[in-house]
């Protein structure tokens, strides 16, 4: 990973935090009417606020975003209370890929492709929650850790056959647009737990203040303040849509990349040992 590409990836969720938590500070601040935005804007122009808010956004990016990126990994890499867990991504794409070709994949690296996942999406009476779980057989603690491990193993796969692409066809292309899509993929997933994170803190502290300060601002404008913490949570939600949808079309767009790479060059290493 190159510098620069990796100065950015670590710095875009910790600048998400940052910015989000002034935006939710703005939201309530200004519907209990304790902040004029042109007041605001007026102080940002004559005392350089503005710039210095800029240089502690730029300065504290990066590790806010390091330490946000180790969230993220582990939530996705693990497996959670109530056996949630990320889907099988690596598999996701073996799946799709005709049969011969799966068979051909485990015969050079000797592994094993099941035939089933280990995880499904999660419903309640029929409505799709949108997160996954372990199946039921599957809730115990040695198929979590076989979970654990498969994620890894299934995704290793993935790579391998990306290096073999890139030697046999003497080019990085396909490996360095898959790089491009899984860091967008990443990076809005790392992004969306910057959100959360923003979120529950900034309304665990509104909290905080109205039952430990009856003096404080925030709850002498109780009503208004819960106005604007429902303003937040609308505010929270909409992003956290966008953020998963964008993420899910960046993981469609990284799939439908490997299934159609790899059908190509396996179909092709194929036919040339049937000539």
């Amino acid at each position: 990973m190159d510098t620069t590409r990796q100065i950015l990836r670590w710095s875009i969720p910790g600048w998400v935090f940052s910015f989000m938590l002034f935006l939710f500070w703005l939201i309530m601040a200004r519907t209990i009417d304790a902040i004029h935005l042109n007041d605001l804007i007026s102080a940002i122009a004559t005392h350089d606020y503005g710039l210095q808010g800029a240089a502690v956004l730029a300065a504290t990016g990066i590790p806010l975003g390091y330490f946000i990126y180790q969230i993220y990994f582990y939530l996705y890499a693990g497996v959670l209370p109530f056996d949630i867990v990320s889907s099988d991504r690596g598999l996701d794409v073996l799946f799709k890929l005709p049969s011969i070709v799966r068979k051909r994949i485990m015969k050079e690296l000797n592994v094993i492709i099941p035939e089933q996942e280990m995880s499904e999406l999660a419903q309640i009476k029929s409505i799709n929650l949108g997160i996954y779980r372990l199946k039921k057989q599957h809730r115990n603690f040695r198929s979590r850790q076989v979970f654990k491990k498969s994620l890894r193993e299934h995704w290793e796969i993935i790579r391998y056959c990306l290096t073999q692409i890139s030697i046999k066809t003497k080019s990085e292309f396909v490996n360095k647009e898959v790089t491009t899509l899984t860091d967008i993929y990443h990076s809005l997933g790392a992004s969306r737990v910057a959100l959360f994170l923003a979120y529950f803190l900034w309304i665990t502290f509104i909290a905080i203040r109205i039952t430990s300060d009856a003096n404080s601002v925030w709850a002498q404008e109780l009503p208004n303040t819960i106005l604007g913490a429902a303003y937040t949570t609308l505010f929270f939600v909409l992003l956290y849509i966008v953020l998963t949808t964008n993420r899910n079309n960046a993981l469609i767009s990284v799939q439908k990349f490997l299934e159609h790479s790899f059908y190509s060059f396996f179909r092709s290493k194929l036919s040339g040992g049937n000539k």
